[in-house]
Formats: structure tokens, sequence, C-alpha cells
């Protein structure tokens, strides 16, 4: 039988980070996609954090991982409200259109 081990998660955070890191690459002309992305990114380390605590039985990674959700909620509310911002002022979120 197959069992899971840290090498899957930490495979499967790789190619998290991967989809992320080339969304965040090929994708410059809407903020919600690249705000989308760099949440793949900080998720893949999120799956590292805990697969790696439940792996070594340390809560450190669990503890990481709140910290991380934290920044990344302030993240997303801050960017959220920009866009908000950018979108009464200018009528558009295509970068394109900011620049």
């Amino acid at each position: 039988m197959l069992e899971v081990g840290l090498t899957h998660f930490t495979v499967l955070s790789l190619i998290i980070f991967a989809i992320g890191i080339v969304g965040l690459a090929y994708n410059r002309k809407n903020i919600i996609s690249i705000l989308i992305c760099l949440e793949l990114v900080l998720l893949s380390c999120n799956l590292n954090f805990v697969a790696g605590s439940a792996f070594f039985k340390d809560v450190e990674g669990q503890i990481y991982t709140f910290f991380t959700l934290s920044i990344a909620a302030a993240e997303v509310a801050i960017g959220l409200a920009l866009i908000v911002a950018l979108f009464k002022q200018i009528g558009s979120i295509n970068l394109d259109k900011i620049k």
C-alpha cells in the first residue's frame, strides 16, 4: 500500500510554487490574478511548514504557518482595498490602463 510521506508533500508544494511563479511571470495585466498567484506561492510555503511539522513531530512549523496566514490575510485585505480605490479612480483594474 502506498504511504504518503514528506516527499509527496514536498513535490506537491513544488508544483504549486511553480504554478504561482509562472503565473506571476506571465500574467502582468490583471491585478487580481497577480494576487492569486502570490497566494499560491504562500500556500506552497505553508504546505511545507505543516508537512515538516507533522514529519518531525514539532509544533514550530504550525506556528510559522499561522504567522504566514496572518500576513497573507493582511496582504489580501490591503491589496483588495487598493484595487477598489484604483477602480473608483480609473474605472479599470487592467494594468495597461493604469500605467
